[in-house]
C-alpha cells in the first residue's frame, strides 16, 4: 500500500496533507547564544516523503547525469565516487605548481550562508526535468514547499502557530535536511560552473614540453568553492 501511495504521487503530482507538516527544529550552533543568526535550522520531513525525493533525485537523476557525463568536473559534492579530500589535493598541488614555477595564482574561498534556501526552485526543478525527471515528480517537490505549513521545535516544545510561503513573502529552496537539496544544488551549481568554464579565464597549467595542458575555474564540494586565476603560464 505504501508503495502504491508513492508510485501515485509521483505519477500525478499529488501531495498527501501530513507531508506538508514541517517541524522546523531550531539548533544552537554555540550552546547558550540565542541569536537568530547563530541557531541552526533543520527541518524535519515526513519519513516516506523524504525517501521519495532522495530515490528519484538523490539517486535516479544524480546517477543517470553521472553517467552521461552531463556534470562538471568543478563540483565533487552529492556525486558517486567523489570526496572531500579530491578537491583538496586539487589545491595543494596548485598551491606547488605555483610555488615551484614562481608564477602568480589567484584563488577565492567563498562558503554561501544557507546555501539549500538560496537555491531558486523554478529554475532548478527545469534542470532535473532536463536530467529525465518526469514534470510530475517535479510538479509534487513543488508543490509540497507552496503548500507546507511549517512550526518551529525548541526545547521549550513544538510552536502552536505556522508559517507558510505566502506570494508577498515565498519561501525559498527545498529546505534544509530534504534530500532533495543536495541534489538541487549539485544541478544548478553545475550549471554556474559550466558557463564559467566558457566566460572566465580560470587557471592552466602545463607541462615544459606544452603537450600536456589543465584548466579550471572552480573547485567545489558542495558550497564550499576556490575559485581560481593564473596567467596561464607553467
Amino acid at each position: 500500500l505504501q508503495l502504491q501511495l508513492s508510485n501515485v504521487a509521483l505519477t500525478y503530482g499529488h501531495v498527501y496533507d501530513r507531508w506538508k507538516n514541517i517541524v522546523s527544529v531550531m539548533i544552537e550552533k554555540k550552546p547558550g547564544l540565542f541569536l537568530l543568526e547563530k541557531l541552526r535550522t533543520i527541518h524535519l520531513f515526513e519519513a516516506d516523503y523524504n525517501w521519495i525525493l532522495g530515490l528519484v533525485f538523490g539517486r535516479r537523476m544524480v546517477y543517470g547525469a553521472e553517467e552521461q557525463r552531463h556534470l562538471s568536473n568543478s563540483q565533487w559534492g552529492a556525486r558517486p565516487g567523489r570526496s572531500t579530500e579530491q578537491p583538496e589535493l586539487y589545491k595543494t598541488m596548485s598551491y606547488e605548481i605555483s610555488r615551484l614555477t614562481r608564477t602568480p595564482l589567484g584563488t577565492l574561498d567563498n562558503d554561501a550562508k544557507a546555501c539549500y534556501d538560496r537555491i531558486v526552485m523554478n529554475l532548478a526543478l527545469m534542470a532535473c526535468q532536463k536530467h529525465g525527471i518526469p514534470q510530475s515528480a517535479c510538479m509534487m517537490a513543488a508543490m509540497a514547499l507552496l503548500t507546507a505549513k511549517y512550526s518551529i521545535k525548541t526545547a521549550f516544545g513544538v510552536s502552536e502557530g505556522t508559517y507558510s510561503s505566502t506570494e508577498s513573502e515565498p519561501t525559498h529552496g527545498p529546505g534544509q535536511d530534504s534530500r532533495l537539496a543536495s541534489a538541487l544544488w549539485m544541478i544548478v551549481s553545475c550549471i554556474c560552473f559550466d558557463a564559467m568554464l566558457k566566460l572566465c579565464h580560470g587557471v592552466s597549467f602545463c607541462d615544459p614540453s606544452n603537450m600536456l595542458t589543465h584548466r579550471r575555474t572552480s573547485n567545489d564540494f558542495v558550497d564550499d568553492v576556490t575559485h581560481w586565476f593564473n596567467l596561464g603560464l607553467s
